[in-house]
């Protein structure tokens, strides 16, 4: 974390360096600047601004689309003035970008900084393609002024204790504009292209109904299983390749199966609806309470020490330091069996926990 920190610091200090150097050289200097000639504005049509917002409503921009009709008319394209098409073209095709949070440029370095707040994914900087497109799109200003030799991509999850940093030369970078991301970027605005399922359908909309998403899960289904014990090895690692998807699969489909059930009246074939089974409660504490201590009971309360998060919370992190520092501990996680695409470094198994795990 310090890291980043100190990163983040050396990045404005040479900001603050470069604009010192810029007005010391140019303090008894009058600098003149040519004023470049106008260019001459391209007409937009109509029918090229409704393909763009189409091509962006089937990317997943709807709510976006909408913002920006909303902002030159009332939220229907015909009633765009002429005069805005190409105000409105622009906006919407920097709607394929997002947003860099922190962007340090010096003479030969691009640093980009992604802050990611979110505490469910861990995400890694290494050929991350939200952050090679903000590469391109810094790289492609920043180039004009400098010799850039290296683009630096770091993300930063602070909820996660995560953050990593990967480099890449810019023609490399250049290299993977061209040939993946704008043959892809094309196919996509044609509404063309493969459909490829992985672990990155949780952040996509129509996870829930997704045909390819479904075909990839059912491919376990069609298996031929065995008893457990006489799969082969390489059966198993298949299973335990797709059973963490599948399980998030099946998940997502009856959250929304369920959904549709409840909100819109959607009637499944072979389901029902029917009330899920309920604790008891107390209709008032209060009542319970002097009710119990009227009839004699008075150990009718349970008195537990603070948590970790809400002790901290109470005394702030500097005194929960100082005070009770030397009395937290953080035990070893339980052992799990994880993908070896998992960031995290393998253990050997000869410890005390995998001995108990072991069947006599």
């Amino acid at each position: 974390m310090n890291e980043i920190y100190k990163t983040l610091a050396e990045g404005y200090e040479k900001l603050a360096a470069g604009y010192r150097a810029l007005a010391k050289d140019q303090k008894d200097e009058k600098v003149e600047m040519a004023v470049p000639a106008e260019p001459e504005k391209k007409e937009v049509s109509i029918e090229e601004v409704r393909a763009a917002l189409a091509a962006k409503t089937q990317a997943g921009k709807r709510r976006e689309v909408k913002e920006l009709l909303l902002k030159y008319d009332s939220g229907k394209l015909s009633g765009v003035k002429p005069e805005n098409y190409a105000a409105l073209m622009a906006d919407a095709e920097a709607l394929c970008f997002g947003t860099a949070d922190m962007v340090i440029v010096t003479d030969k370095l691009v640093h980009i900084i992604d802050l990611k707040l979110g505490k469910g994914v861990p995400v890694y900087a290494e050929k991350n393609p939200q952050l090679m497109i903000y590469g391109l799109g810094i790289l492609d200003m920043a180039e004009m002024l400098f010799p850039i030799e290296t683009v630096r991509l770091t993300i930063f999850q602070p909820r996660l204790s995560n953050s990593s940093t990967w480099e890449i030369a810019p023609e490399d970078l250049k290299a993977w504009g061209d040939e993946v991301l704008r043959p892809a970027g094309e196919l996509a605005l044609k509404g063309e292209g493969d459909l490829n399922a992985g672990n990155w359908c949780r952040f996509c909309k129509v996870r829930f109904i997704c045909r390819q998403r479904a075909k990839e899960n059912l491919k376990l289904a069609q298996m031929e299983f065995k008893e457990p014990a006489l799969l082969t090895d390489n059966e198993i690692s298949e299973v335990l390749k797709q059973a963490d998807e599948l399980s998030k699969w099946a998940a997502d489909v009856y959250a929304y199966a369920q959904d549709q059930a409840i909100v819109h009246h959607k009637q499944w074939n072979g389901f029902k609806l029917v009330m899920g089974k309920s604790n008891r409660k107390y209709t008032s504490e209060e009542e319970v309470a002097a009710a119990a201590k009227a009839a004699g009971y008075t150990d009718i309360y349970k008195h537990t020490l603070l948590g970790i998060t809400d002790m901290e919370c109470l005394m702030g992190k500097k005194e929960f330091a100082r005070i009770l520092g030397a009395l937290v501990y953080k035990p070893a996680g339980k052992i799990t069996l994880v993908p070896e695409s998992d960031k995290r470094e393998a253990i050997q198994t000869s410890t005390a926990e995998a001995d108990f795990q072991k069947e006599d």
